[in-house]
């Protein structure tokens, strides 16, 4: 068992531009409704008003926890000292990498989740499980074979999400994770189209923990079943879950992730997303940033997916779906080339 959970501290870190300050702290409040114990939250911003970070200081600390400020353009300064290559232009999709460097972490475990998640479920399972000794550890991400190859993961590989990243900071350190992958970026690649996640699946891949597909329940296993998630991106047992894990996941998400835009994210007003009503719940409740829905229009190509799954045949929506995700991932192969 984790130490910080034995004492009854369980460390979190967030990352918030302006724009997602809502989302980030809809996400939070999802995780006080779903929390016994209390809560250490690194939260790492850019461009938020200090009235802003003030607001959301008060609420966390209201509710019996501890937020920890961190701005972020001075760990972007130390990363451009160091010589690490941007990922268009903004080290904000890098932070991941740095996290024991940000925290400066005299604890095991550091649960990373993503702005754009629901928790559905007590996150103290990440701190109680056992990690047999791996630095870090992810779910299985929905990612085509013409993709993986083209970054270095074959196809009976698994593929790892980063939207919730579990740090064994003991194990991390002691592999010196954040120096390899560091070395990597600057020596041989940093344009990798999906930055950190790529590099963790490339620079550590053999030493990912593969976390239940409930922790990180994504949009397009819930917008296909097994069968169809197996079919249409070209997996299996050995490189995902079980079909009884998929089901689990199904029954009872941990953390809700609105990673993939089958049903437009929770945030637009065009969306359909099945756990939308959820989201709007905790925003409706706690919307002290004044947020307002988007009007921003869902991809074609994915509004396309969402009318075959509600007009077609099962099997029409699987083969049409498998179109679609064939040409998202040849599009992602020939940027990830460049």
């Amino acid at each position: 068992m984790d130490s910080t959970a034995a004492n009854n501290v369980l460390n979190v870190f967030y990352a918030s531009s302006k724009v997602y300050l809502p989302m980030a702290y809809t996400s939070i409040c999802s995780l006080f409704e779903n929390v016994s114990t209390k809560l250490n939250i690194f939260f790492l911003y850019t461009d938020i008003e200090e009235l802003q970070l003030q607001e959301l200081k008060k609420n966390v600390e209201q509710k019996g926890h501890c937020i920890n400020f961190i701005e972020g353009n001075c760990i972007f300064k130390k990363l451009e000292e160091k010589g690490v290559p941007t990922y268009h232009g903004s080290y904000m999709n890098l932070v991941k990498v740095y996290v024991a460097t940000v925290t400066q972490v005299k604890f095991d475990r550091v649960l990373w989740i993503d702005c754009d998640t629901i928790v559905t479920g007590d996150i103290k399972f990440f701190f109680d499980i056992n990690l047999d000794d791996k630095p870090i550890a992810m779910c299985c991400d929905t990612m085509r074979p013409e993709y993986k190859k083209s970054v270095g993961v074959k196809k009976s590989e698994p593929y790892y999400n980063s939207g919730i990243v579990l740090f064994n900071m003991k194990e991390w350190n002691a592999a010196k994770c954040e120096q390899r992958v560091e070395d990597y970026l600057k020596n041989k690649k940093s344009n990798f189209v999906l930055a950190e996640q790529d590099l963790f699946n490339v620079v550590l891949k053999r030493e990912i923990f593969k976390l239940p597909c409930k922790c990180n329940y994504i949009t397009p296993m819930i917008m296909h079943d097994y069968k169809q998630i197996c079919r249409v991106y070209n997996m299996n047992e050995d490189n995902f879950y079980t079909e009884e894990q998929y089901e689990e996941a199904k029954n009872n998400p941990l953390i809700v992730h609105y990673a993939g835009d089958g049903y437009g994210r929770p945030w637009l007003r065009t969306s359909t997303h099945p756990y939308k009503d959820i989201f709007c719940n905790y925003m409706r409740g706690n919307n002290i940033f004044g947020f307002d829905f988007w009007n921003k229009k869902i991809p074609l190509h994915y509004r396309v997916q969402r009318w075959a799954k509600e007009k077609l045949t099962y099997n029409l929506f699987t083969g049409i779906s498998w179109g679609i995700n064939w040409c998202i991932s040849v599009a992602l192969t020939v940027k990830n080339h460049k």
